[in-house]
């Protein structure tokens, strides 16, 4: 049985509140798209990775983050979130956050398991006005960075050509 695909939604997320589980390199990834539409981002983490360290310190500093060092606790889900990203070295510890964001109907995304997603996580590929998001259903991550590199190549031209113009008309 052919699986039922995901509706590609775009949506204003300017000031809306999301959490994000974990701090790893996925997290960080997922993070540092967030911030460039708007959001109000609180991480919450055991630990930064010594690696990832200065990239986090950079993204604190771009605003709109911040970063609590501690332990997933049920109550870290009281707050009134849009939605959550499940993204822990912790299989288990994603399963429960799944859970307990589907008993409060807030969408959540768990970065260790596709089956157990309300939505994808695209790649993003925008342009002065274009922005596009790429998803392979949650699997192949590979051939969708690799498209998403390909997109980003041609909205890079065709600013180029529009710039162009632009200056040709002036």
């Amino acid at each position: 049985m052919q699986e039922t695909p995901y509706f590609p939604l775009f949506i204003n997320l300017e000031g809306k509140k999301i959490v994000v589980f974990g701090a790893g390199k996925i997290a960080l990834r997922r993070v540092r798209t967030l911030q460039f539409f708007h959001t109000e981002i609180t991480v919450i983490a055991r630990e930064i990775p010594d690696d990832l360290q200065e990239d986090w310190e950079m993204l604190c500093r771009n605003g709109n983050l911040r970063i609590r060092k501690k332990a997933f606790e049920e109550e870290d889900l009281a707050e009134n979130w849009f939605f959550v990203l499940a993204a822990t070295d912790n299989l288990e510890v994603n399963e429960k956050i799944v859970r307990l964001c589907k008993r409060r109907n807030v969408l959540v995304n768990n970065a260790s398991n596709v089956s157990m997603c309300d939505f994808y996580f695209p790649a993003i590929a925008s342009s002065e006005e274009v922005v596009v998001g790429i998803t392979g259903n949650g699997r192949n991550h590979r051939d969708v960075a690799e498209k998403a590199a390909m997109i980003r190549k041609c909205l890079e031209k065709v600013d180029e050509k529009n710039n162009q113009n632009r200056q040709q008309r002036e």
